[in-house]
């Protein structure tokens, strides 16, 4: 995937946000994310210290050789060893943000071939100001997810975003564990396209 675009909403008004793979080091990316202040919220509080820990947690496997910048990288390291288990990094920027990163979605490839939600995070000046970021990234997480079919994307939500997530797959009575089959993984993204569409 090269960088893509999605929309988010900015009072009443659509504006488009850019998504792109992180490319090792990233460490222009990375010094930005670990920059991110959450002020006196706790939803923004939240988002520093996941945006903070996903630079961390992807400086660790740049240093081990684990990471991948596209689907194609991916599928290499899985021909090489089909239980490599690989990290990924998506980020959503956009040129009308001052701060420049909106967004930031870590993950990775598990030994048994599903994907792992490590980290999801939109943000903290976005919080309250500008919708879609969460789903954006999560669309385009989604459709990686696919293109490796992986049967499950699963990882751990948090109080503050279980209902995030049971309103993006239509779940009931999200608890602290995500399990995502593929198949509601596609019918989360046909949703998406056909949302996307429909406000053009």
């Amino acid at each position: 995937m090269a960088a893509t675009h999605f929309p988010a909403k900015v009072g009443s008004e659509r504006r488009q946000v850019s998504c792109y793979w992180a490319k090792p080091p990233a460490d222009a990316e990375i010094n930005v994310l670990k920059a991110w202040r959450g002020g006196a919220s706790a939803r923004g509080q939240d988002a520093s210290e996941l945006a903070r820990l996903a630079a961390l947690k992807w400086e660790i496997a740049c240093e081990l050789g684990i990471v991948a910048s596209s689907v194609a990288e991916f599928a290499e390291a899985i021909r090489a060893n089909p239980k490599a288990e690989i990290t990924g990094m998506l980020l959503a920027e956009a040129r009308w943000f001052e701060p420049g990163l909106l967004g930031v979605c870590l993950f990775h490839r598990t030994w048994a071939g599903n994907v792992f939600l490590d980290f999801l995070a939109a943000h903290p000046e976005a919080k309250g100001q500008i919708g879609g970021l969460g789903v954006g990234l999560l669309y385009h997480l989604c459709g990686i997810s696919c293109h490796l079919h992986a049967l499950l994307l699963w990882g751990e939500t948090a109080a503050g975003s279980s209902g995030f997530y049971e309103r993006a797959f239509r779940f009931e009575n999200v608890r602290d564990q995500l399990l995502v089959p593929l198949e509601q993984q596609e019918a989360f993204c046909r949703r998406m396209e056909n949302t996307w569409r429909g406000e053009r």
